[in-house]
């Protein structure tokens, strides 16, 4: 069973659908079964492979990797890539933008009416304002979040060992050229970098200091020092590289 993000592409035309899985294999077949069998979830994929045929589409996998970075990949190939099938333009919302009728809305109220899923949920203050205020933000509490933190310290780089095409580098250096970033934006961005002085450091220079000499001295993993002092390995590889905490 291997996970990642894959393609059906529409032949003809050059249209593509772009999605992921934990089981690409698996997740191939059922669209195949859906579209042949005529109850595919995407109908604007749904009517493409009525009115081409079977045999204008090609589905194929477009790089594996480890089921927790499956959405990130698939982010990256969405930014990247044509994706006309698509029904969004975001991996982890693939509704996000989609106008509902009054109709549907009524039918999945009544379907929601009852359910006791999140029952006994806790939220916190902040998830109570955004519930009040409509703002769409996270509501996990302090302590969650920290519990996630933690998991991810010492995690190797999400494009650890994955070869990336040419290609796929250049469409996606092309996604970003001509993007404005504004000039109170580049401030704020220059300000978060300055040293322990930044609004989001997590470190000193004595700590940053101790860090360059155990890897160089001692010859400590980078791995091992992201643990240690409770940071990203990039964070880490920053640092020892002089791209960040730069000493002139």
């Amino acid at each position: 069973m291997a996970g990642g993000v894959y393609s059906i592409t529409n032949t003809v035309n050059g249209h593509r659908y772009i999605g992921s899985s934990v089981n690409i294999t698996q997740r191939i077949s059922n669209h195949k079964n859906g579209l042949k069998h005529g109850y595919h979830h995407n109908a604007h994929l749904q009517n493409a492979f009525k009115k081409y045929g079977e045999s204008a589409f090609v589905f194929t996998p477009i790089l594996y990797c480890d089921p927790e970075n499956n959405l990130l990949f698939e982010q990256m190939c969405i930014d990247g890539l044509n994706h006309e099938y698509n029904k969004s333009n975001i991996a982890e919302a693939p509704t996000r933008g989609i106008r509902l009728s009054q109709e549907h809305k009524e039918k999945l109220s009544a379907i929601k009416k009852g359910n006791t899923n999140r029952r006994g949920t806790k939220t916190t203050d902040v998830g109570r304002k955004n519930i009040a205020t409509g703002t769409k933000k996270a509501m996990q509490s302090q302590e969650c979040r920290d519990k996630l933190s933690a998991a991810k310290l010492g995690c190797a780089a999400w494009n650890k060992g994955i070869p990336m095409s040419n290609e796929t580098r250049i469409k996606l250096m092309n996604s970003h050229l001509g993007r404005i970033v504004s000039v109170e934006t580049r401030a704020k961005m220059s300000a978060g970098r300055k040293g322990e002085n930044g609004s989001k450091s997590k470190l000193t220079w004595i700590q940053v200091g101790e860090i360059r000499n155990s890897y160089t001295s001692k010859k400590i993993s980078q791995r091992k020092l992201a643990v240690e002092f409770q940071v990203s390995q990039h964070s880490i590889w920053n640092i020892i590289n002089n791209i960040t905490w730069r000493v002139e």
